[in-house]
């Protein structure tokens, strides 16, 4: 082997060496940099009292806008039912800001409730004084804007045998 072979050899060598050591000498800086100047993590926010949305009870109002829609087939249950609704009952003044009216079809099995309002107060207190379970309040909340009533109660069959009185003032 000539010596000029010899050196190239040796001059490759220590460049590689040379490398490699400056490579550590980066990852080290680099680990060393990470650990200094890592933020530190933030600490848990615990998660707000939920105060809104459908299944909250939230606090009872004092004022129901009520729109009633007749789906029980019987003539005139939806106006019984919007006079019975009218007027004070208890803590609540329900208003019905619209006439009652027809629903999209006359077959509703079940009395519907849809709440138009986050929280479930407004539908609750329609449900209870209709006499029917809470399980039958559903949401349809708006996209925009204010909904024209709080509450719109969708008269199903098993409230067409019953009589509903107009509720009288206290």
């Amino acid at each position: 082997m000539t010596s000029a072979r010899r050196n190239r050899r040796t001059v490759r060598r220590e460049s590689g060496r040379i490398w490699r050591v400056i490579l550590g000498i980066l990852t080290v800086c680099a680990i060393v940099l990470v650990v200094i100047y890592s933020p530190e993590a933030p600490e848990p926010v615990p998660a707000p009292e939920r105060e809104t949305g459908p299944g909250y009870a939230g606090p009872m109002p004092d004022t129901v806008r009520v729109m009633v829609c007749n789906g029980s087939g019987i003539n005139g249950k939806g106006r019984e039912v919007q006079r019975h609704l009218e007027g004070r009952s208890g803590a609540v003044f329900f208003a019905a800001p619209v006439s009652a009216r027809d629903a999209d079809r006359q077959d509703y099995l079940e009395t519907v409730i849809v709440s138009h309002v986050p929280g479930a107060g407004a539908a609750t207190a329609v449900a209870d004084r209709l006499g029917v379970p809470d399980s039958s309040i559903v949401w349809s909340l708006p996209w925009s804007g204010p909904p024209e009533v709080d509450v719109t109660v969708y008269i199903g069959r098993d409230l067409a045998g019953r009589t509903f009185m107009p509720v009288t003032s206290n």
